[in-house]
């Protein structure tokens, strides 16, 4: 539960935008530099400068008091009442939409590692859960059993309504999964997957207590058969209504810094970017613009640096990376390149 001063500001404001992490600084965490918060603070910056009206919604939920200290002064930071453990972990952004749900007022949850490029609630139609998909091919993919569960929805933005529907969806799931081990098996340590699993479990019911929604589409999927999902003209009553938003409007780390989905259409930008699926993620995030921490640590004025030209094919791109080699050894320097390849032939 909020403290009732913080619950009242966010029913006055109409909306809550959680967010939550950690403030450890872990190995190999994604490639980043310093500890998680600064992902959390790159997102409050950017919010604050692509949707400042969104910052009086905006609470972050701090899992140990070193998250506490790195975002108190930033940004609205309440501390979380639980002990920080794998269990928290997999159920503290259903604590949060169930949370978001019982306060009466439309509610988005967030991992750290996304950036806000304009008000995520424009794309929010008000079903009972929303969320980013991590299908290639929505239009087709979207709850096929064929496809990996967890590659329907992507539960690192998820957007919750205030209905009861909504809120005893997230509430069954909680306590389905509330046990860490079942006679000793570990729990899928993915909730991603588990949640979606239980969606498609939930849509196999009769009637389905869940459905699928993409675009114009009503959907069913299953996991006892190799199938696409089952298109209905309706949804079926009294189910809860699951909608994937298009990855141009909410984009994952796949579509939007791989495949680009946002570029084949110019009039409609992403409003989110999630940075999953690609790592280092600081580098990805530095090299197209969206961080927001500062400058790189490697601008200095004892650097040679240039401006690479984008050539039609490999060997002239090749060409260009050879003359900055030769020229490092003429010069007696060492040569630094990217730790990922990112070109517009290879991505």
């Amino acid at each position: 539960p909020l403290d009732a001063e913080v619950a009242e500001v966010l029913r006055e404001q109409g909306r809550a935008f959680f967010m939550w992490c950690s403030g450890e600084a872990k190995e190999n965490h994604g490639g980043l530099t310093g500890p998680i918060t600064d992902l959390a603070l790159n997102l409050v910056k950017s919010i604050g400068a692509n949707a400042p009206e969104l910052l009086p919604a905006v609470v972050m939920v701090a899992l140990d008091p070193l998250a506490e200290a790195a975002m108190r002064g930033v940004v609205r930071t309440v501390p979380s009442r639980l002990d920080l453990n794998s269990d928290v972990i997999f159920t503290m952004r259903w604590r949060l939409a169930l949370t978001g749900a019982l306060l009466g007022v439309p509610t988005i949850v967030t991992d750290a590692d996304v950036v806000v490029l304009g008000d995520p609630f424009l794309a929010v139609e008000g079903w009972d859960l929303e969320g980013m998909t991590d299908a290639l091919r929505p239009k087709e993919a979207l709850w096929a059993s064929w496809v990996r569960a967890e590659e329907h929805l992507n539960t690192g933005f998820v957007a919750i309504a205030p209905t009861a529907r909504a809120g005893n969806l997230v509430a069954e799931f909680l306590e389905c999964c509330s046990a860490a081990d079942d006679f000793g098996i570990p729990r899928d340590g993915m909730d991603q997957r588990v949640f979606n699993k239980f969606l498609l479990d939930k849509m196999s019911t009769d009637p389905p207590s869940v459905v699928g929604r993409h675009q114009q589409d009503w959907l069913l999927g299953s996991r006892l058969d190799l199938r696409n999902a089952t298109r209905l003209e309706r949804a079926p009553a009294g189910a809860a209504v699951v909608r994937a938003v298009d990855p141009g409007r909410w984009a994952n780390g796949i579509h939007y810094f791989w495949r680009r989905t946002h570029l084949l259409n110019p009039s409609t930008q992403p409003l989110v970017v999630h940075v999953n699926g690609v790592e280092p993620k600081e580098y990805f995030l530095r090299d197209r613009e969206l961080w927001w921490l500062g400058t790189s640590t490697w601008e200095t004025d004892r650097l040679l640096t240039y401006t690479h030209r984008p050539q039609p094919t490999v060997r002239g791109e090749f060409a260009q990376l050879v003359a900055g080699l030769e020229l490092a050894l003429h010069s007696g320097r060492r040569l630094v390149l990217p730790e990922t390849m990112n070109c517009s032939l290879c991505p």
